[in-house]
């Protein structure tokens, strides 16, 4: 089981054993308009399995701790590791935010993390019910000035249920607002290809 988590989200600040942290970044790539990008490419992380476009490039900035273990990162523009570790004394901090320092408007930020804490449940979490590779799940989108500094247009969040007590496999993309529609399009594609093991 995971240790506590102090909230359902990306880009929250956390405490983290020491240690480092293998990291596997993006490099630049040009933006493709959605409607462009057909072809999918398979991603294989250690809980979850998926098919994206691949017009987004994927990495991996592991980190574990306070119950958020990051999984996988995809975007359409350029990631950097989104954590900072500070070290003072014998206490190390790491601080998480966004894998873009700007979402542009036709970019797109997908992240996937497991959560988990005790007592932590599907039925529990807000969202519409549906199934996802055959799980429950909980979908949510949220419209406006959405992921904190980003600025996005749209923030789809998903959570789904796994076979591990206390413990949720949780998806959330950023999206521009340029290309909103399509982009919403690639992230469903993306979600109704999911593989959970």
């Amino acid at each position: 089981m995971l240790a506590p988590v102090l909230a359902l989200g990306v880009g929250v600040g956390f405490s983290a054993p020491s240690g480092a942290a293998s990291s596997r970044a993006a490099t630049s790539s040009t933006v493709v308009a959605p409607g462009a990008c057909t072809q999918r490419t398979r991603m294989h992380t250690a809980r979850v399995d998926f098919r994206y476009p691949s017009c987004w490039s994927a990495a991996t900035f592991p980190q574990s701790s306070l119950g958020l273990i990051s999984l996988a990162y995809l975007s359409n523009e350029t990631m950097h590791n989104p954590c900072t570790t500070h070290r003072s004394g014998t206490e190390t901090t790491t601080h998480c935010a966004w894998a873009v320092s700007t979402l542009k408007p036709d970019g797109v930020l997908v992240s996937w993390s497991l959560l988990g804490m005790p007592g932590l449940t599907l039925r529990s979490q807000r969202g519409t019910n549906i199934l996802i590779g055959g799980h429950h799940a909980k979908f949510s989108v949220t419209t406006g000035s959405v992921c904190g500094s980003l600025h996005a247009a749209e923030r789809i969040s998903v959570l789904i249920a796994t076979a591990t007590p206390d413990n949720l496999l949780m998806m959330v993309a950023c999206l521009g607002a340029r290309h909103v529609l399509d982009e919403r399009d690639l992230v469903t594609t993306m979600l109704a290809s999911v593989t959970l093991h």
